[in-house]
């Protein structure tokens, strides 16, 4: 019988179009995998540095009110208004001319 399709070849033909389909699925698998890595350590990175601006002092000068004296007695108060420790600072309380104390 010429041009009578048998068994054995369309078992090959779904045989050759399950291969395919299966490594076009391999390769889309692969592409979306190694995209869910690049967004995931984006992501770490984000998260990174979310943590360390969360812990950052600010620090605010703020003049003594109840002591309104001439310009160079006045008092400087600093506070920590920021949630992390604010090392570098000058100190609780600042009295005296202002200008020499502040330039560093």
């Amino acid at each position: 019988m010429v041009g009578c399709v048998t068994q054995t070849s369309w078992l090959e033909q779904a045989y050759y179009v399950m291969t395919i389909v299966g490594v076009f699925g391999l390769f889309w698998y692969v592409i979306e995998t190694y995209k869910l890595r690049k967004i995931s350590h984006r992501q770490s990175e984000i998260a990174a540095a979310q943590l360390e601006n969360s812990a950052k002092p600010c620090v605010l000068i703020l003049e003594d009110a109840d002591q309104l004296r001439a310009f160079e007695d006045r008092n400087l108060i600093l506070k920590n208004v920021g949630t992390g420790p604010a090392l570098n600072s000058l100190g609780g309380c600042i009295s005296g001319p202002i200008g020499p104390q502040l330039q560093h």
